[in-house]
């Protein structure tokens, strides 16, 4: 299909893609990592390096001349990003980089989790491949001698791959961590060394977030440097949630100039899994639930509905051995008082079933609490085939006792601790901004964040969805309890989402560069796609179209003419001359020569619209967010369908003014033929389907200030039912 990208850019434009001087390799490194990693398939395994070694190819090859590029891989939260960079250093070690650089995260933890990753899924202390180097210190001469050994190693030995190591520097994307790790490397020879950094969460910190005031926020500006200091090196941000990254002014240091597209493997859960009309994984808590400025004096109930489901699936696990562990969790606020009330809620709710069910068969608290759990086994039975609630019942006290409630927060200077998997099957984990984005919770299943959009940023919201992930095995047992605008807003995201990959996925097929793609995309109104602060250029919402779209300046130079007469002649030449007369005393001028009614739209789009060129820039906007309109449309409904109206022949001469305005831009006036009452005729315009899209083609010999200008000129004129279109975002060029 001919899509809205390929009509905006010139149509000759090589592509600005790097050029590898030697075939590029899919070496042992890349391998062994993808071969370590359970679970995975075969073809699981050829998809990664495939995607991998896509990547790999644009960014600059070892032993070119100095220079950066900067690129933008996209997947899915929790859907395989670290590996995917893990495969990336170990295929660019397979191909002779020297020095491998991840910016692992903004906490400690995240840092830990990380560098433990790579240490174990590149089988780091096995062999002599690699040197490790966490969180190193400008100061430190142990770092810096270890650091200057490699560098030394592949000038004494160049191309010999085998015999040297590649140093992995891993730390955190805080400005004064990368500030010693510049001075690390002023005082190293980095020249002519090739170096791949990864940004792990490229869409978080590390943009300038004071780029509106026409400074550098100290993290930016750090990341300036270190590029700086890199002769040779090509940079990848690593996001899922890519709005940033995607909007910033395209001549940023951190604006793309390439994207990667990733797939998730088999088992991942994702938007679709959940969010789809009477999910049972989706309850929405009461607004009476939501905490506002205080806590609320209780625990809410729904709290507790979702405890007994999480408890159940702990009992479910214990008795037939399920994953690893189970958790829960419990993100109420970004504020750490309320994680408090929530933590002792928690802890108080798992004693107090703990003490009951110590109580002998027959007390009415007993009773209670078992009919309590036998709506819940209900519940839960409905997505997953369970035991017996008697056989689970048995296990409801090993699986209270089993599970350790934890606040994850920094208090008292203390760094975060994540808790060990290994010790404990069952986790409750209380927190707010540690339990965002990059933080993996093992065994996840159910969720309860009565926290509400905030600001209403997409990107951060949908990074709050730790319960995305690795879950197939195990969804029936996977629950989310959610604020009601938050659960509207994840809903919103998935088509927003869906539609920025496929354009995306698009223009990389065509090999373009990412510089030219068009910013515009779908998103509900409701939301924003970032944060305002690093971006320096607005964004637009545009107008749903209301009425009739069409050109208003009309392509009068002859080359112009022809190049849009083409189409048009080629497409009507398939439509047959069926007169389309809705009152029998219309005129001949007032009938169109061509009607066809539920034609496919596919067709019509193919055919026709995405083949018209408007160069003006009014026009050539308006006709991008309509097809991209209509994209969304087949994308949702191959089959849907459009009215199609030929309202004049080539040879009718039928005329139109033209004025000009004041900024001397010619413009189109009185395109539409009026309403006429003696033959019933409403008037062109009304002449459209209220159901359907509706696709009018025209043709004009045009005049300006009496004089004749151009003849047998086509405008296409497009008419999209409201309840068709979706609310959209757009941003100039900057």
């Amino acid at each position: 299909m001919t899509t809205v990208e390929s009509i905006e850019l010139t149509r000759d434009r090589v592509p600005d893609q790097t050029r590898w001087p030697n075939e590029m390799v899919v070496g042992p490194a890349a391998h062994g990592v993808v071969g370590r990693t359970q679970g995975l398939s075969y073809e699981s395994q050829q998809r990664i390096l495939d995607e991998t070694s896509e990547i790999l190819k644009k960014c600059l090859p070892p032993g070119c001349e100095e220079g950066r590029r900067t690129g933008l891989v996209i997947g899915y939260v929790q859907s395989g990003k670290t590996l995917s960079f893990t495969t990336l250093a170990a295929m660019a070690r397979d191909n002779g980089y020297q020095l491998v650089i991840v910016l692992a995260g903004t906490t400690t933890n995240l840092v830990d989790q990380c560098a433990d990753r790579l240490r174990r899924d590149l089988d780091i202390g096995r062999t002599r491949d690699w040197r490790l180097l966490r969180q190193p210190r400008e100061g430190v001469d142990a770092d810096y001698q270890r650091l200057d050994i490699v560098l030394r190693q592949w000038r004494r030995r160049p191309g010999q791959i085998t015999r040297n190591a590649t140093a992995l520097i891993v730390t955190m994307k805080q400005h004064d961590n990368l500030r010693h790790l510049r001075g690390l490397l002023s005082r190293c020879d980095v020249n002519g060394i090739t170096t791949l950094v990864v940004d792990d969460e490229g869409d978080q910190v590390g943009l300038n977030t004071r780029v509106r005031r026409r400074d550098e926020s100290p993290t930016y500006r750090e990341l300036r440097l270190l590029r700086e200091a890199l002769p040779r090196h090509s940079y990848i941000l690593y996001t899922a949630t890519p709005q940033a990254p995607l909007l910033i002014s395209r001549i940023d240091m951190l604006s793309p100039d390439f994207a990667g597209l990733l797939t998730p493997g088999e088992g991942y859960v994702g938007g679709r899994d959940y969010f789809f009309e009477g999910s049972a994984y989706v309850e929405t808590i009461p607004s009476s639930e939501v905490p506002e400025a205080d806590a609320p004096e209780q625990p809410p109930p729904s709290l507790i509905r979702a405890m007994r489901l999480f408890i159940l699936g702990v009992a479910a696990g214990l008795l037939q051995g399920g994953p690893n562990n189970r958790s829960m969790m419990v993100h109420p606020s970004r504020l750490q008082e309320f994680h408090a009330t929530y933590l002792y809620w928690t802890q108080r709710i798992l004693a107090d079933w703990a003490q009951v069910l110590e109580e002998p068969p027959g007390s009415p608290d007993r009773d209670d609490l078992w009919e309590e759990f036998r709506e819940a086994y209900l519940d839960l039975a409905r997505t997953i085939e369970l035991p017996s609630f008697e056989q689970l019942a048995e296990e409801l006290k090993d699986a209270i006792g089993d599970t350790l409630v934890s606040e994850m927060n920094t208090r008292d200077g203390n760094p975060i601790a994540a808790p060990d998997w290994t010790e404990q099957y069952g986790n409750i984990l209380v927190g707010g901004i540690a339990l965002d984005r990059g933080f993996t919770v093992e065994g996840l299943t159910v969720t309860y964040m009565p926290r509400s959009t905030g600001t209403g940023n997409a990107d951060t919201i949908q990074q709050r969805g730790r319960f995305f992930g690795y879950k197939r095995s195990y969804l029936g047992y996977c629950r989310l309890y959610l604020e009601a605008d938050t659960e509207a807003a994840f809903r919103a995201y998935i088509d927003h989402e869906e539609q920025m990959r496929a354009s995306l996925r698009r223009f990389i097929e065509a090999g373009l560069p990412l510089q030219d793609w068009r910013r515009a995309f779908f998103l509900d109104s409701t939301l924003r796609p970032t944060r305002n602060s690093v971006l320096s250029t607005d964004y637009v919402r545009p107008l749903l179209f209301r009425n009739w779209s069409y050109p208003r300046s009309p392509q009068l130079t002859l080359e112009l003419v022809a190049k849009n007469r083409a189409p048009v002649d080629s497409f009507l030449e398939g439509i047959p001359h069926s007169p389309y007369r809705g009152n029998p005393n219309w005129t001949n001028e007032q009938t169109p020569p061509r009607h066809v009614q539920e034609m496919p739209l596919a067709a019509v789009y193919e055919g026709l619209l995405a083949q018209m060129i408007y160069p003006e820039e009014g026009d050539s906007l308006n006709l991008t967010l309509l097809l991209l309109q209509l994209e969304r449309l087949l994308e949702s409904d191959p089959a849907q369908t459009c009215d199609l109206y030929l309202m004049s022949e080539a040879g009718d001469h039928r005329y139109r003014k033209l004025h000009r305005e004041r900024n001397d831009r010619i413009r189109l006036e009185g395109f539409f033929q009026g309403r006429n009452e003696p033959t019933g005729y409403p008037g062109a315009a009304e002449i459209r389907s209220a159901v359907r899209p509706t696709i009018q083609i025209h043709r004009y010999d045009l005049t300006l200030d009496g004089e004749p200008v151009a003849q047998d000129v086509p405008i296409v004129a497009v008419h999209l039912p409201r309840r068709l279109q979706a609310p959209m975002i757009f941003q100039p060029h900057n």
